[in-house]
């Protein structure tokens, strides 16, 4: 069990390293150009950018149970692998994911937002446009 628990955290973290470009001071980073509309969703490099009523928030499109790329459906991430579900904001609906996707940092940029792969925020957390 330990050998499948480092096996996936190296493939996760490889897909980490997979997604990240360089923001500024060489952070980790993934920028997009566009804001999606309220309640739509741009994806790029396994992130998701979505939008609420509440703003602007990130999600790292990496499943929690074995680091396969959820997809979009109607209004929720559905995970290919073994079929994860998520709502809009990442929260787990049900599967055998341990819980919901990662979210991450929002801020806005010369270059349009930047979402930063290494700070990690709390679920609640949006970007005010």
């Amino acid at each position: 069990m330990a050998a499948v628990a480092v096996a996936v955290g190296m493939w996760v973290g490889a897909a980490f390293r997979a997604v990240a470009g360089r923001g500024r001071a060489g952070t980790k980073a993934v920028v997009f150009e566009r804001v999606p509309a309220k309640g739509g969703v741009i994806v790029k490099k396994r992130v998701g950018l979505c939008r609420d009523e509440g703003g602007v928030f990130a999600l790292l499109l990496v499943c929690p149970h074995l680091g396969c790329t959820p997809r979009v459906e109607e209004g929720f991430w559905q995970c290919p692998c073994h079929g994860s579900r998520f709502d809009f904001t990442g929260r787990r609906m049900h599967g055998p994911a341990p819980r919901g996707l990662t979210h991450l940092r929002v801020r806005r940029g010369a270059e349009g937002l930047i979402v930063e792969l290494e700070r990690e925020v709390p679920g609640a957390w949006r970007l005010k446009l």
